[in-house]
């Protein structure tokens, strides 16, 4: 099967599936935080796995809280800084762009008393130098993702959070899809929180990570222990943070070499379908800001009949985000200016430093065959 679809998640290095299958077999278990040599080698790994996803998104090790998920590292985010800073102001401002489980929470939040409100991220970022009220009534939170998986957009996150953080407002920004694609430094982005998933770069599915600014207050969502700083409760997965460690150092290491390697590529897959499907509207082509993905517009197609075509021949793409492909048309490609008849006919290409010329090719071919 070719995968096209590496915007939900990326394959692992041999490298790293192969030291993840050693641990898992010869690792001795132990809690890191015991006086024995073995917990001096858990403690070890932890530690160079910590400092291995803090170098990739700009961060000091100490800063870095290890989690299951990018989706539980948001929960935390959000959760735990309401219910730490439940005496600031009763608002949330986010994007049109979020994922789920970044809207699910603030949304919850509402049984608390919370209001929230959603914003165009250029819109939110015009207010940097600006004194006017982001929300009327104040907020304590914003969230803001980082760059979207469904327009292929990058947002300006550092001028949207020096808006939010004028205000006295602490932000959270979900990097998931971007970290170990696009540099990223949370330091002078000035961001309070981020939230991480390894298997989106390369590591193993079950682990996350949150970047904390020092001084942002947090309650933990899982108690009983003092893991992570007391901030995430739970007998550590070593195998798999020690390898997500290694993938992040391998993104980190590899993403300028990765990058030029899939813009040769992209420009490739967006020069042959504009040759030879009349019509096609790219959304996200070849000058678009990321040189993993690419998105068009087929007019008049069923987008999701030519992706069943498509898995069938052995190929695997998809509409948008599978987080949200329950819904007729997703808020970021409506607030993209895309309506409900041209939705029908969208399509996204996350490719990955895996794919190669060929494969492209091969695709290219078969979406030309089934758009006919």
């Amino acid at each position: 099967m070719l995968n096209f679809d590496s915007c939900v998640t990326l394959k692992p290095e041999k490298a790293v599936s192969k030291y993840y299958a050693g641990l898992i077999k010869n690792l001795v278990y132990q809690n890191p935080l015991s006086a024995t040599r073995v917990s001096d080698k858990i403690a070890g790994l932890l530690e160079n796995a910590r400092q291995d996803f803090a170098r990739l998104v700009g961060a000091r090790a100490e800063e870095i809280i290890f989690t299951s998920s990018g989706s539980e590292a948001n929960n935390l985010a959000i959760k735990g800084f309401l219910a730490a800073n439940a005496s600031k102001p009763k608002g949330v401002l986010t994007t049109f762009y979020e994922h789920s489980s970044v809207m699910a929470p603030i949304k919850s939040s509402a049984r608390s008393g919370y209001k929230f409100a959603r914003a165009a991220c250029g819109e939110i970022a015009g207010y940097a130098h600006e004194k006017t009220d982001l929300m009327p009534s104040g907020a304590a939170l914003a969230a803001f993702v980082m760059l979207s998986g469904e327009t292929g957009e990058v947002f300006p996150v550092k001028e949207m959070t020096a808006a939010a953080r004028a205000r006295e407002i602490a932000v959270h920004c979900d990097a998931c899809l971007a970290a170990g694609r696009i540099a990223i430094n949370a330091g002078s982005l000035g961001v309070n929180m981020m939230s991480v998933s390894a298997h989106k770069f390369g590591g193993p599915a079950g682990v996350g990570a949150l970047y904390v600014r020092p001084g942002t207050r947090l309650f933990p969502l899982i108690e009983g222990g003092v893991e992570e700083r007391g901030l995430r409760a739970g007998f550590y997965n070593v195998p798999a943070i020690a390898a997500a460690g290694l993938a992040a150092r391998m993104a980190f290491e590899c993403m300028d070499e990765r990058n030029a390697s899939l813009k040769k590529l992209k420009l490739i897959l967006c020069e042959e379908l504009s040759r030879r499907i009349k019509g096609v509207r790219w959304v996200a082509g070849a000058d678009s800001p990321l040189d993993f993905y690419a998105s068009f517009i087929l007019p008049g197609k069923n987008a999701e009949n030519l992706i069943s075509r498509l898995s069938n021949s052995g190929i695997m793409v998809s509409p948008y985000s599978w987080c949200v492909s329950a819904a007729k048309t997703p808020d970021s490609l409506i607030h993209k200016g895309i309506d409900e008849y041209d939705a029908a006919g969208y399509m996204r290409i996350c490719l990955s430093h895996h794919n190669t010329e060929k494969e492209i090719l091969r695709l290219i071919g078969r979406i030309v065959k089934f758009s006919k």
